[in-house]
């Protein structure tokens, strides 16, 4: 049996830091966009989710994702926002789950970014518009980290 070890290496966040910023309604419109599966009125009804908190209407979603054959996490979600097509889902196999630009060798560079400010700040405007309204600008930048570096084995 062999052992397979990957790295999780870049700028980006992970799922569990940014999940208490979204908005549960911006999410469930994201996943109805980007997905066949709708939200049929029953399943809202039966779950009342408009009636439900934000931080239980993001629970409510994350479930849904997690429960659906799309069977995605919420990076690979806001992935299908990415217009330059230069981020990557990535996990370390013990339940953190990343959205990453990963270091690239400048030939390799396809989404122009010439410095790390211009790194942040895409995935500032991909993430702004799914999050609370309250959510504060300094809030969001926090949890974009710079200096991501973990590991998987599987």
């Amino acid at each position: 049996m062999g052992m397979c070890y990957w790295v999780c290496v870049g700028i980006g966040f992970e799922q569990s830091n940014i999940l208490p910023l979204m908005d549960g309604d911006k999410l469930k419109e994201l996943l109805n966009e980007v997905t066949e599966d709708e939200w049929h009125d029953d399943w809202e009804n039966d779950y009342g989710f408009n009636a439900l908190p934000n931080d239980k209407k993001v629970e409510a979603v994350m479930k849904f994702i997690d429960g659906s054959d799309f069977n995605e996490k919420l990076p690979e979600l806001l992935q299908h926002k990415d217009d330059k097509g230069v981020l990557s889902c990535v996990n370390d196999n013990d339940g953190q789950y990343f959205l990453l630009y990963s270091p690239r060798y400048p030939w390799d560079e396809s989404g122009g970014f010439t410095s790390q400010d211009e790194v942040v700040k895409y995935f500032y405007a991909l993430l702004r518009p799914f999050c609370r309204n309250d959510v504060a600008e300094e809030e969001l930048l926090a949890v974009i980290d710079v200096d991501i570096f973990a590991h998987g084995c599987g």
